[in-house]
């Protein structure tokens, strides 16, 4: 009886172990479909961190600043 709780213990925990993996979130890649976009590496811009508060919550962001 004692190995009958011990075997199930075991099958329990390798089961939670190989269940886990599939809760991953996937990984997805996007490109550019090979266009060069020239305005995107201009010498005079460059990204602002904007920090602002909306219905109590703070919100953060990017912004991009062209001169």
């Amino acid at each position: 009886m004692n190995k009958f709780f011990i075997a199930s213990a075991l099958a329990l925990a390798s089961l939670a172990a190989t269940a886990i993996p599939s809760n991953a979130a996937s990984v997805v890649v996007k490109t550019d479909h090979g266009h060069y976009d020239h305005h995107h590496h201009d010498r005079h811009c460059f990204n602002k961190k904007v920090t602002s508060w909306h219905h109590g919550h703070k919100v953060v962001h990017e912004e991009r600043v062209c001169r």
